[in-house]
């Protein structure tokens, strides 16, 4: 039975709170779609990388490919670094919490529209999509672990993050989802919550908007 707590995070918090985080970031991306969990050695082959569904291939060919053994795809300071990256001082991010282990998180943090190329890397050349003035919540990412996933963990974690955001009198939430060919298990969920595509980021991502007023979760 999960006993789950949704607690805020900053990186002021104690270090085994952050390294709980960081662990949970590589459990998630280790799943489906991303598979990120090892990959070749050689910097040239063009397998891979293998995630825990692949557990199977990498048994039978004992961890070795391309004739080396086989490397994390996110080693422990690689997260780190990209985990510090998402979070700013600015950041409002959300952990779920079960008996002390991170099962999920949500990340995002307020900005404007006429920042977005620098917040999100909003392709170049694309028309502006509102007032480059208008404040927006931008919710970079939520993910959970793949054990958790189908009991209400992501809706509870989104409930905290929006809460945050009208508190401060936002009235406009964006979201960056990963689109086909590697599709956000998020993305349906946005799209039902009335999200629309209004833009694309440099990394492929879609640029999802929809009002706060009325956004029930």
């Amino acid at each position: 039975m999960w006993v789950m707590d949704i607690i805020p995070f900053s990186l002021g918090y104690p270090s085994g709170r952050f390294l709980a985080l960081v662990r949970c970031y590589q459990h998630v991306f280790a799943c489906a779609p991303w598979r990120q969990w090892q990959q070749c050695a050689n910097p040239n082959c063009a397998e891979g990388p293998w995630g825990y569904e692949d557990r199977a291939f990498l048994e039978e060919c004992e961890y070795q490919h391309c004739g080396l053994s086989m490397v994390d795809c996110w080693p422990d300071a690689r997260m780190a670094d990209f985990v510090r990256r998402e979070i700013d001082p600015e950041s409002s991010c959300w952990i779920a919490v079960d008996r002390g282990v991170v099962v999920g998180f949500c990340v995002g943090r307020p900005t404007t529209i006429g920042c977005l190329g620098t917040t999100i890397g909003l392709t170049p050349g694309q028309p502006a999509i509102l007032p480059a003035d208008m404040p927006v919540a931008v919710h970079n990412r939520i993910a959970v672990d793949e054990t958790y996933r189908q009991g209400g963990v992501a809706r509870a974690l989104f409930r905290r993050f929006l809460a945050y955001f009208r508190s401060r009198g936002l009235d406009l939430t964006l979201a960056c989802v990963h689109a086909p060919p590697i599709l956000s298990p998020v993305l349906p969920w946005f799209k039902r919550l009335g999200y629309r595509a209004v833009a694309k980021c440099g990394d492929g991502r879609m640029v999802l908007t929809r009002p706060l007023q009325g956004l029930v979760v």
